[in-house]
């Protein structure tokens, strides 16, 4: 059965809903603040693809260099988390012969 509800109500509750979602979207997280914005993942994924022989050691120089210390095992991860899992440089009898 429905019941009539008067526009004050529902405005009420439609404020509540929205203040509430935005308390858990503001909410403290566990753990420690990332280290590297989600840009500068993208930034890492994309070098990566550049050149493909560059290893998580190297990569982390270049960020040790830029300011930001990152462990290679973090540096694993996020090539995972965007597509680049692990590569091993296969080097062609061709090209040592150059």
């Amino acid at each position: 059965m429905l019941r009539a509800v008067s526009p004050s109500t529902v405005t009420n509750l439609w404020e509540k809903y929205e203040t509430s979602r935005m308390d858990e979207r503001n909410h403290q997280r566990t753990g420690a603040p990332r280290k590297i914005a989600p840009r500068r993942d993208q930034v890492l994924v994309r070098a990566s693809e550049r050149d493909r022989f560059e290893t998580a050691p190297q990569h982390r120089r270049e960020q040790t260099a830029e300011g930001t210390r990152l462990s290679v095992s973090r540096i694993k991860r996020l090539l995972r988390e965007g597509n680049m899992n692990g590569r091993v440089a296969i080097i062609s009898e061709e090209a040592l012969d150059c």
